[in-house]
């Protein structure tokens, strides 16, 4: 084993201890065609996506293309479906994740011909790492207005606030996860590397 084989094997244990980025897409197509109108994400149905929901919501829309059940007068940006808010004002709605999150972007969308300015606010455990204020504009097209919400800072939970006078909507979440590897996949690693430091070693020795 020469040494420049050894400084590959450790370059390698360096980006494996370093992470693994994972990204997600989130566009409620999905929960939509399970569990149908005002069907609730909540706390299960994105588990596995990492991500869970509270607050305030009315629910997954199907859209307009699914027949606007709920008269909200738009379609989600990545499908028809997203989930609504149809509260006035000052109303919260949360996304929880259970790994850290190094990137993320969403869509917020107003209708209604009413202007929204979001209060979008990441936290990592106690701590508020970013504050944005997004407004949407709605022209009253009948196709409702959107607006895409970016951040590169690591957080665990998000919290978006509507302040408009009408129904808004939110789509196509796109975040990033950076997974830490197992203890026992670093642990397996690095004896490997101490392995062949050891025959490297005796080599020189002898």
């Amino acid at each position: 084993m020469n040494i420049k084989m050894l400084k590959a094997a450790f370059a390698g244990f360096i980006i494996l201890i370093s992470g693994f980025a994972n990204a997600t897409l989130i566009n409620f197509e999905d929960i939509y065609s399970d569990l149908g109108e005002e069907s609730d994400p909540g706390s299960y149905y994105f588990l596995s996506h990492g991500v869970t929901f509270s607050g305030d919501y009315y629910g997954v829309n199907g859209g307009v293309s699914n027949g606007d059940v709920g008269n909200w007068d738009f379609d989600g940006t990545n499908g028809s479906a997203y989930l609504g808010n149809n509260r006035v004002g000052g109303v919260t709605t949360t996304m929880s994740f259970t790994n850290i999150i190094s990137s993320i972007s969403f869509d917020l969308g107003e209708n209604f011909d009413d202007t929204n300015i979001f209060s979008i606010n990441l936290f990592l455990g106690s701590a508020l790492v970013d504050s944005q204020n997004l407004t949407v504009i709605d022209n009253d097209n009948g196709t409702g207005t959107w607006e895409t919400f970016n951040s590169s800072q690591q957080f665990d939970y998000i919290t978006i606030t509507g302040q408009g006078s009408s129904g808004w909507g939110l789509d196509n979440i796109e975040f990033t996860t950076t997974a830490v590897p197992e203890p026992s996949t670093l642990a397996i690693f690095a004896l490997g590397l101490m392995g062949l430091a050891s025959r490297r070693l005796k080599k020189t020795v002898t």
